[in-house]
């Protein structure tokens, strides 16, 4: 279970506009 929450912790943390954009653009184009 700590395995996941730091995972989840990263994730959100990584949750910025600039990556999210940059995970979906060549996914979307």
């Amino acid at each position: 279970m700590e395995r996941l929450r730091k995972f989840l912790a990263e994730f959100e943390t990584n949750e910025d506009p600039d990556f999210d954009n940059e995970d979906n653009g060549p996914e979307d184009v």
